[in-house]
């Protein structure tokens, strides 16, 4: 039994060990982009630590988020210094402890808090919550993994190769696979993602259903112990939070139901919250053509939403 355990041991120890060798080679091209600094979520941390950057509004969320709202608009409406700090499936737990990260260094006056139905899940993509984790403080990172994911975070942490599965599983299909490369055109902005891709008539065709509560695992207590505790940081720093939604395509919208509208109206209801959703609120000239695929704006349709945003920032500052 003990030389059973031994070897088992040592099988155990080699398969960590291929595994971090595995991820070290994986991460080679995201090493060189940190160093030549072309890395999004780096650089995104490096100007929210910026002594000389002065943000008064951030932007937090999904990556609907990233895509939608362009702080350059904004602030020609509202007057404002803000900064889109949204990352690819930015998990509400996430969101927290990015804000009260955030929060070492900016003195904003409003939080901009987009919501997105898979955000909202039991289910967090770890590739994303360790990507901002490696970026913030050290304690702010050990407060994110072990307060705010417990035994799984830290699992995670301990063998990074986990939050790759999906990843790698796309890239070996992509790889073998006859795929055709798209080239997309973007910028950043103030953290926010200017793309300039437009989605085709065919991929409008195709548009499906919009996510349900039903193909989503949502723990409702932890939402409400989430979204409190961002509305009790955002009190104890004088913040105005403004949740919002970000729009869908108008095609995809007319033709299926939107149960997460409803959904997101009741449970910031109960944190005394009112939401603000792009589907909802009238947006001149809003098209399928405003979007590069079926849920991410391309910048004509950021620009469209951004000055919404920005006049309901320029209202909430006319209230103070």
């Amino acid at each position: 039994m003990r030389v059973f355990l031994k070897n088992f041991g040592l099988f155990a120890l080699s398969l960590i060990a291929i595994s971090y060798v595995f991820v070290w080679i994986f991460e080679i091209p995201k090493r060189e982009a940190i160093q030549n600094g072309t890395h999004d979520t780096a650089q995104k941390w490096e100007d929210i630590r910026n002594p000389n950057n002065n943000f008064d509004l951030i932007i937090l969320g999904s990556s609907r988020g990233d895509s939608a709202y362009n702080p350059a608009i904004i602030d020609s409406v509202a007057n404002t210094h803000s900064y889109n700090l949204c990352s690819g499936s930015q998990n509400l737990i996430e969101s927290y402890y990015i804000l009260k990260e955030v929060l070492k260094y900016q003195q904003p006056d409003f939080i901009v808090f987009d919501s997105y139905l898979p955000s909202f899940s039991e289910d967090p993509d770890y590739f994303h919550v360790l990507n901002n984790g490696e970026f913030m403080s050290r304690s702010g990172r050990w407060d994110m993994i072990i307060n705010g994911f417990g035994i799984q975070g830290v699992a995670y942490y301990a063998l990074p190769i986990l939050k790759y599965r999906t990843y790698i599983q796309k890239d070996f299909k992509q790889l073998f696979g006859n795929k055709k490369v798209v080239i997309k055109k973007a910028k950043r902005i103030e953290g926010f993602y200017y793309g300039e891709e437009i989605v085709d008539a065919t991929t409008v065709r195709s548009f499906g259903p919009l996510e349900s509560l039903e193909e989503t695992t949502i723990a409702n207590d932890q939402v409400q112990k989430y979204l409190g505790l961002i509305k009790e940081l955002c009190k104890s720093y004088n913040v105005e939070i403004l949740p919002v939604r970000a729009p869908y395509p108008p095609s995809r919208q007319a033709n299926f139901p939107d149960p997460a509208h409803v959904y997101f109206k009741n449970v910031l209801s109960e944190q005394e919250l009112s939401l603000h959703d792009f589907n909802y609120i009238q947006l001149a000239g809003l098209k399928d053509e405003d979007f590069s695929d079926d849920r991410h704006l391309n910048f004509r349709g950021a620009n469209k939403v951004s000055k919404a945003l920005g006049g309901l920032i320029l209202q909430s500052k006319t209230r103070q």
